[in-house]
């Protein structure tokens, strides 16, 4: 929670000679007013004025995350720009300041100020015009920009990362600031090119950027490398800004459009359109005129996708936590794991494998039998990966391919690096294939786990880059099944007694931790924020 002080009004006179700062409360009734046309001369003229904060108020607010209410609100004045500045939580309201945003205030009134949220619920908020001087209440976050842009650039490299960057640590807790606002990414990208000196790798993942427009206006042409990957873009031609830039390597993978085509070359050619100097898109060379396309990762059944992408990232963060516990429920009760390892090619490259060495299912070994070192059940699987090294794979190295696919089962390959979490700095490789059924309630378990791992023997830029560049998630426990979910309701209804609605949704805002879930609500209860019709009678 913030300071109070930026809740306080402020009612003196503004420094600088100027007249005196009268806060105006606009609720419904007057909002609708205004957007009638009524003759409203001083709520107007407070509403155009960019040397004053409003204030806006969220009623109830205080009971939904952060994000859920200011993206409702973004959604609800665009194309209007806003930036929330100093979001706080006051009892069960929460409220946020904001100035030269009148086209902004001017939608919420012609809403009557009343916001649909992105679960349907409305929003109901107030607002306080003049709420403070900007003289009185200083935010300056210029500087705050700057110091989160210089930590995102790498000169030497003339690199730009801005993925996910209203999400930034050092920016969300003041100010809320989504590049998904033409505004907003265009004071970013213009403040990066003056501030910062040139770049020509630019990534701009996770900013739900829905245009590219921006681009033009910034007038950046240096750019080469461009990464566009899990954005909303649903046509191909909004890349139509790109004509004027010379991008040799393009990524829009995890956009709309993709599903726009039912083959890859027609995929390809409709990129060069617009980008005509492409030679890789998506990490795939596509200048190789009469070959065909090399994959780094292949999913020929686009549909199975999206469950191939949520299962690596849940089994491998899973596997890096430090107790491999949470992997309990992953391997089906038949279930057969085993491990390889890869030949030693000198005496120090076989001191490192020797971390694997007692689990090497490697038939060519002399002494080894068909049954030694097999494994089979979930609890037997599960003791052997407790006993393995701690690891932390290296995400940016995997590649993937969906060998097979039906109604019932799954095989996936999955290759990449990783590293022992010790003070060694050796780097593995590794293939993990797995086959994978599909059980009750759409719920996903592993039937064979086939474990390789060996000593990288080239590319040793590739793995340093992929090193570099690197940001692991982190473990995050996840019911995929609607019984799993449904228990979890019920358990949280016996210690709490709210009903049904409200349990459910605390663990949703909780993403279905129960622990967390917990906490929230004994701060919520504590602090009187739950409302009474949240309990059973």
């Amino acid at each position: 929670m913030q300071s109070n002080k930026s809740t306080q009004p402020n009612t003196s006179s503004q420094r600088n000679g100027s007249s005196p700062v009268s806060p105006v409360i606009l609720d419904s009734s007057s909002a609708i007013k205004l957007s009638m046309g009524t003759m409203m001369y001083h709520e107007r003229a407070l509403m155009a004025r960019n040397d004053i904060w409003h204030r806006i108020l969220i009623l109830r607010g205080g009971l939904y995350d952060k994000e859920v209410i200011l993206k409702s609100i973004l959604n609800a004045v665009n194309p209007a720009d806003l930036i929330p500045v100093k979001y706080q939580i006051i009892g069960e309201d929460s409220c946020f300041i904001a100035r030269n945003c009148d086209r902004a205030l001017d939608q919420l009134c012609k809403s009557s100020l009343i916001v649909q949220c992105l679960d349907g619920s409305p929003l109901i908020l107030s607002i306080t015009l003049a709420f403070a001087s900007i003289h009185d209440l200083k935010i300056n976050i210029q500087p705050l920009l700057l110091t989160v842009l210089r930590k995102r650039y790498n000169a030497e490299k003339k690199l730009l990362i801005l993925d996910n960057f209203h999400k930034d640590p050092e920016i969300y807790k003041t100010v809320y600031c989504p590049l998904s606002q033409c505004k907003t990414m265009i004071h970013v990208l213009k403040l990066s090119k003056t501030a910062l000196g040139p770049f020509e790798y630019l990534s701009l993942q996770n900013n739900e950027l829905s245009q590219l427009t921006v681009l033009e206006s910034t007038n950046i042409k240096s750019i080469k490398y461009l990464d566009l990957r899990h954005n909303n873009i649903l046509q191909i031609d909004e890349l139509q800004p790109l004509k004027t830039l010379s991008i040799t390597e393009l990524w829009i993978d995890g956009n709309p459009l993709c599903e726009n085509y039912s083959s890859a070359s027609q995929y390809v050619e409709a990129v060069k359109h617009y980008c005509s100097s492409v030679y890789k898109l998506d990490g795939v060379l596509v200048n190789s005129v009469g070959l065909p396309l090399v994959f780094k990762s292949y999913v020929k059944n686009w549909k199975k996708r999206k469950l191939v992408e949520q299962f690596i990232q849940h089994f491998f963060t899973a596997y890096d936590n430090r107790d491999r516990s949470v992997m309990r429920g992953l391997y089906h009760d038949n279930a057969w794991y085993s491990t390889t390892v890869g030949m030693a090619s000198s005496l120090i490259n076989k001191k490192y494998l020797e971390h694997f060495s007692q689990e090497n299912r490697n038939l060519l070994i002399f002494g080894k039998n068909n049954r030694q070192c097999l494994y089979y059940g979930q609890e037997q699987i599960l003791n052997i990966l407790k006993q393995m090294p701690a690891s932390q794979h290296i995400y940016n190295s995997f590649c993937c391919d969906l060998m097979y696919s039906n109604n019932d089962l799954l095989t996936i390959s999955v290759e990449g690096l990783f590293k022992l979490c010790s003070a060694s700095n050796q780097i593995y490789c590794f293939n993990r294939t797995f086959i994978i059924s599909e059980e009750e309630d759409n719920e996903f378990k592993l039937l064979n786990d086939q474990y390789h791992i060996y000593l990288p023997i080239h590319e040793i830029d590739y793995i340093i880059y992929n090193i570099e560049n690197e940001n692991p998630p982190t473990f995050k426990a996840t019911c995929f099944s609607p019984s799993e979910k449904e228990n979890l309701i019920l358990t949280l209804q016996e210690s709490t007694m709210m009903t049904l609605d409200y349990c459910e949704q605390y663990l949703k805002d909780a993403a279905w931790d129960l622990r967390k879930t917990i906490i929230n609500f004994l701060h919520h209860y504590k602090n009187g924020q739950i409302p009474k019709d949240a309990f059973n009678k």
